[in-house]
């Protein structure tokens, strides 16, 4: 049998963390149907969505369509890979944890 390993996924940076604390996070694609996520992530943030929103892209690091959507006002942007997939099930887990935690320190 074969095992196969993973990189893991890097930690959520610091602004992904702050930003994470109102237990919202949203994940937008780079390719959408109707607009692109670069053109559609300055439209969300003008509406005042401040919580993070993790860009999803197959475009690989450095390509012109991958840096025009990381420099749309996305928090991070991530590989549509199993690495890229961990580092949002991390993020989620970490926002569900701090619930959880602020939830006990309240007696819910």
């Amino acid at each position: 049998s074969h095992t196969h390993t993973h990189p893991s996924p890097p930690p959520p940076t610091p602004r992904v963390r702050a930003r994470a604390r109102g237990r919202h996070c949203a994940g937008v694609p780079r390719q959408m149907p109707v607009m692109v996520g670069s053109a559609a992530v300055p439209k969300i943030r003008a509406l005042g969505y401040t919580q993070p929103i993790v860009g999803i892209t197959g475009d690989p690091v450095g390509s012109p369509d991958r840096l025009e959507f990381e420099a749309s006002g996305v928090d991070t942007v991530v590989d549509k890979t199993s690495v890229g997939i961990a580092f949002i099930t991390t993020l989620l887990q970490e926002q569900l944890d701090l619930q959880t935690a602020e939830a006990k320190s309240l007696g819910a």
